[in-house]
C-alpha cells in the first residue's frame, strides 16, 4: 500500500508541475471563492486581447494609417477611403505571408480592382475583380500567368470578400460563397499587400482586416478554421477498358482520411485519330467512401480504339486538401491496338 500511495503522490506532483509550466488553471478546490471567479474572467479578457493583437483591423475613422503608402488619388471619405483614377495604388507594408485579407468594398463604373500579394510586383499572387470575372494570376519578373478564372459580378453594391493564403492554398470567398480554390505548394508569396484601382471607375473600401491564416471572418471573435487535410496521392496505373474508357489507379499515402475530399484529373490524350482530344479535359472526383490504400477512378473519358497508337497523360490537382509531394501526381503511358 505504501508503494501505491507513493506512486500516486509522484503522479500528482508531475501533473501539477505540467499545469504550472503550461500556465493552465489548477484543479479547483471543493469550495471555490469569489476571487477565483474574477481570475477566470480576467483570463478570458486576456485571451481576447491576445486574439485581437493577431488582427490588423482598419475602419478608416481617422483616415489612412501613417505607415501606409497611398498615391494621390486615394482619399478619405465619410464612408472610408476611395480611389478614382486609373492605376492608383494603396500599399500596406509588411512581411505578409500566410494570412487572410478581408475587404468590404464596392466598385462603380468601368475598370477593376487588383490585389497584389507582394506589393513590389516582382513575385506573387494577383487577385483581379473585374466586371463578370474573378481572375487569379501568378506574377514573376513582370510576367503574369493566369491560374484560374471564375464568374464574379462586380457591381455598385457593397461586397465582403475574403482572400486566404495558407501554405500554398489560396481560397477566395465573397458574400459567404466560395468563389475559387487553388493549391500549389511551389508558389509562395511574402511581402507587402497592394490594392490598385484599374480603369476609370471608383473603388471604395470601408473596412479592411488582415488576420491569421485560416480565419473565416473579419472579426477577432471568429475561431480559426482547421488546417486543410493532408493527402499524399499518387498515380500508379493507367488503363483502357474494352469500351475505350480511361481508368486511373491511385494510392493515398495519408496521413489524413480521404473521405469527402475532392480533386481534379487533367487528361490529355494524343493519337492518330481526330477523335482523341488534343487539349486537356478536366474531371472532378469526390472520394467516397473512404479509401485506405489503392482505388480506381473511371474517368468517363473514352479513347477511339480504332487508331494505331495513342499517348495519355493524366495529372491530379487537389481541390480541398494539401498534397505535400506533387512529383508523383502525373502519369503518362503509350498505348497501341495490340495492347487492347
Amino acid at each position: 500500500m505504501t508503494s501505491i500511495s507513493n506512486t500516486r503522490f509522484v503522479l500528482l506532483v508531475i501533473v501539477m508541475s505540467v499545469l504550472t509550466a503550461c500556465n493552465l488553471p489548477r484543479f479547483p478546490s471543493s469550495t471555490p471563492s469569489a476571487p477565483q471567479e474574477e481570475e477566470v474572467e480576467t483570463r478570458s479578457e486576456n485571451e481576447e486581447e491576445t486574439l485581437l493583437s493577431n488582427f490588423l483591423i482598419e475602419e478608416f475613422v481617422a483616415g489612412f494609417p501613417t505607415s501606409w503608402l497611398s498615391q494621390p488619388a486615394w482619399e478619405s471619405t465619410d464612408l472610408g477611403i476611395q480611389a478614382t483614377n486609373d492605376g492608383q495604388s494603396l500599399t500596406i507594408p509588411g512581411v505578409w505571408e500566410d494570412m487572410t485579407l478581408f475587404l468590404t468594398f464596392r466598385h462603380t463604373g468601368e475598370g477593376a480592382i487588383e490585389i497584389y500579394f507582394h506589393g513590389d510586383g516582382s513575385v506573387g499572387y494577383i487577385i483581379a475583380l473585374v466586371n463578370g470575372e474573378l481572375i487569379s494570376y501568378w506574377e514573376a519578373a513582370g510576367t503574369r500567368e493566369v491560374l484560374k478564372r471564375n464568374a464574379f459580378q462586380l457591381d455598385d453594391q457593397w461586397h465582403a470578400i475574403a482572400i486566404g493564403i495558407n501554405r500554398g492554398t489560396v481560397i477566395v470567398r465573397s458574400d459567404s460563397h466560395t468563389l475559387m480554390k487553388l493549391f500549389n505548394a511551389d508558389l509562395s508569396t511574402r511581402g507587402d499587400i497592394r490594392i490598385v484601382n484599374q480603369g476609370p471607375g471608383t473603388t471604395e473600401i470601408d473596412r479592411l482586416v488582415i488576420g491569421p491564416a485560416g480565419t473565416d471572418q473579419g472579426s477577432a471573435a471568429t475561431p480559426a478554421l482547421p488546417s486543410p487535410a493532408v493527402l499524399d496521392l499518387s498515380i500508379f496505373e493507367l488503363s483502357v477498358e474494352d469500351s475505350g474508357e480511361l481508368v486511373v489507379g491511385i494510392t493515398n499515402g495519408g496521413p489524413d482520411p480521404t473521405l469527402g475530399h475532392s480533386f481534379t484529373l487533367s487528361i490529355n490524350a494524343a493519337g492518330t485519330s481526330s477523335a482523341i482530344p488534343q487539349e486537356a479535359v478536366q474531371v472532378t472526383y469526390r472520394m467516397e467512401p473512404e479509401y485506405v490504400n489503392a482505388f480506381y477512378v473511371n474517368t468517363g473519358q473514352y479513347i477511339d480504339l480504332s487508331q494505331d497508337a495513342f499517348q495519355v497523360t493524366i495529372e491530379i490537382s487537389p481541390l480541398d486538401f494539401e498534397d505535400p509531394d506533387t512529383s508523383n501526381n502525373s502519369f503518362s503511358q503509350d498505348f497501341s491496338n495490340k495492347d487492347n
